[in-house]
């Protein structure tokens, strides 16, 4: 997904992270050598929508791993609504404890 695309998604999810930043993260993963990509921590998703489009245009495979215990999805989701619940939007969850 080019960059343009990616940032349209970034807006829609209302991310955290500054704009240029999101830009400097595309080019940052457009520019490392082969590899997957693992993402600690989703929040609102924005940086994993930008990971997913610079991962998409070079062959990487992204990871997002949200470590959330599963008794807070419920809070994280009054905070950021639609996360959780959304069918476009799915993260790895550990369970408290794992590695």
């Amino acid at each position: 997904m080019k960059i343009n695309e990616s940032l349209i998604l970034w807006e829609k999810f209302k991310a955290q992270t500054a704009k240029d930043e999101a830009e400097a993260l595309y080019v940052a993963i457009i520019l490392t050598p082969p590899g997957d990509i693992v993402e600690i921590g989703s929040a609102r998703g924005g940086t994993t929508i930008v990971l997913i489009g610079a991962g998409e245009e070079v062959g990487k495979h992204v990871y997002s791993i949200d470590p959330y215990p599963e008794e807070l999805e419920n809070v994280a989701a009054h905070y950021t609504p639609g996360v959780t619940s959304s069918p476009s939007f799915r993260s790895g969850r550990m369970s408290h404890g794992s590695v």
